[in-house]
């Protein structure tokens, strides 16, 4: 899995989601990328 650092200096943002469970929304994304790309390769 990728990971990086950006600076968003000014820009505007949106909460997305329920407020305080980000944590959870992310592991459940990272689960579902996990099934996506087991899925998706070939031996």
């Amino acid at each position: 899995m990728a990971s990086g650092e950006i600076l968003l200096e000014g820009a505007e943002a949106y909460v997305v989601g329920e407020p305080g469970q980000g944590f959870k929304q992310m592991t459940d994304m990272i689960n579902m990328s996990r099934l996506s790309n087991g899925c998706g390769r070939r031996g």
